[in-house]
């Protein structure tokens, strides 16, 4: 009669994420295996500790995910039994009510997220197993990114939709997000998702004013007053800064996005170089979606000129001759480089700025 082992009991350390349990896990498992590969004729085998059993546990979850994922994704001509193995496995995970912490779901989860996420899969499922995962965060960032930066590479942030934007979000709102440069990527695509959001939002409560305006529903002076505190409401939530200056005048998109700009370059603001840099991509984002939603050039390129500062040209920094942070630059540069109109606005400014210097 065959011995029946004892469940594995897994208690999470609570200095340690659950991710840590599944990477220490999977690593005491290639350890046990590279100790049996190292065996000479005539050596006792080793037992697996619990931990090892717990990544062989995990490794088999792994590749069951996998291949219900690949089979579905590359099935030929459509599979009944392909597709109801990927609902279900989907739905199994998508599950929030599972009392308690359970570390080979949490690697599950994350093999799911793996093998889902892409432009030629769905992002949309990916995101909703991640939501009710958020421990496999950790877990999924580089894979994650790496098919964010082939998304973007050419469009930029503002391709990130149909589920991406949805994934971006839970990653960097995410506790155990590790520091590094993924996360400086995952932060500066969020940062410029930020700022299109915020001129989306802006034109939105512009549109609605506007109407009760024209029906005489509210006078203009109380229809600006409320984009007025909306601006405001908008620029401190995008770049963080604690206090903002209200735009004199009429508060239009090119207004709003000087304000924003400015804030940018708020003293509690540029003391904190993640922050700086999440609001530098915040303005930038803004700039792209303002000139998308017909903004004209030289508003856009004032917008742009007012974030760097008076020191430097836009066309410095995209030269890298400012602070920016990495990605912001890139997005800026990329914006500038790919608006003829823009190009030529910011260059005249550049011009002004070394006549300056003279």
């Amino acid at each position: 009669m065959s011995e029946v082992e004892a469940p594995i009991e897994i208690v999470v350390d609570s200095e340690h994420s659950v991710a840590d349990e599944v990477v220490g896990a999977r690593r005491e498992l290639a350890l046990h295996r590279q100790r049996i590969d190292a065996l000479k004729p005539g050596d006792e085998k080793p037992a697996m500790n619990a931990e090892a059993k717990l990544g062989q546990e995990i490794s088999k979850a792994d590749q069951k995910a996998e291949a219900v994922c690949d089979t579905y994704w590359q099935r030929p001509n459509g599979s009944k039994k392909g597709e109801k193995a990927y609902v279900e496995l989907k739905s199994e995970l998508s599950t929030t009510d599972i009392g308690g912490v359970d570390v080979v779901r949490v690697a599950r989860a994350a093999k799911f997220v793996e093998q889902t996420v892409g432009s030629r899969r769905s992002w949309e499922d990916a995101a909703g197993v991640l939501e009710a995962n958020p421990d496999s965060s950790a877990l999924v960032v580089k894979t994650v990114t790496e098919n964010m930066a082939a998304q973007t590479i050419h469009q930029g942030p503002l391709e990130l939709r149909g589920g991406a934007d949805r994934v971006l979000g839970l990653l960097v709102n995410s506790v155990d997000l590790p520091d590094g440069p993924d996360n400086d990527k995952l932060w500066g695509w969020q940062a410029h998702l930020d700022g299109a959001s915020a001129f989306d939002d802006f034109q939105d409560t512009h549109e609605m004013l506007l109407g009760q305006t024209r029906q005489g529903v509210m006078g203009l002076a109380e229809a600006n007053d409320k984009r007025q505190t909306k601006a405001q409401e908008l620029v401190a939530s995008v770049t963080g800064a604690s206090e903002v200056k209200t735009s004199d005048g009429d508060m239009t998109p090119a207004n709003l996005g000087l304000m924003l700009a400015t804030a940018s370059r708020s003293e509690a603001v540029v003391a904190d170089s993640k922050l700086a840099s999440r609001a530098q991509g915040a303005v930038v984002g803004y700039t792209e979606v303002f000139l998308q939603g017909g903004g004209d050039a030289e508003s856009a390129a004032k917008i742009l000129q007012a974030m760097v500062g008076e020191k430097y040209s836009v066309w410095e920094a995209t030269e890298g001759k400012t602070d920016m942070g990495n990605e912001p630059k890139k997005q800026l540069t990329r914006v500038v480089k790919g608006n003829w109109a823009l190009e030529n606005a910011t260059l005249k400014l550049h011009r002004d700025i070394l006549n300056q210097r003279v």
